[in-house]
């Protein structure tokens, strides 16, 4: 039997793992979710788990198919791996601080992604 390695990560692991992916082949932009194809950290998330960069479902009520919940617990997840300083109360608001100030990289937010996608590996 072959060794499957997305059956190491949880859903939220996964979804990072992706995001990492889409960062990768798209490129990064700061201070948009989305421009000429290029995607911020929030766009990667919103792409992978909306099929869309640019969407805000996930700020509504309604969350049939528990999407939003992903959501938040992909951005909690990023929280917990690196200690941002921020004056933002929210893990959203500190991400995305830190996504678009000067010093932080495109390759920066895919280690971000990958380092909390580790931090979501099952354990048997």
């Amino acid at each position: 039997m072959l060794y499957d390695p997305s059956k190491d990560y949880s859903p939220v692991g996964l979804n990072l793992l992706a995001s990492a992916k889409y960062l990768e082949e798209h490129g990064h932009c700061k201070r948009v979710l989305e421009f000429e194809g290029k995607v911020c950290l929030q766009g990667a998330l919103q792409a992978v788990i909306y099929g869309n960069p640019r969407a805000w479902q996930w700020l509504g009520d309604s969350d049939p198919r528990g999407k939003h919940k992903m959501m938040d617990s992909c951005l909690e997840a990023l929280d917990k791996v690196k200690v941002l300083p921020s004056d933002n109360g929210t893990p959203l608001g500190r991400l995305v601080q830190w996504n678009n100030a000067q010093q932080t990289t495109g390759q920066d937010v895919i280690d971000l992604f990958r380092e909390a996608a580790n931090l979501c590996k099952v354990t048997a």
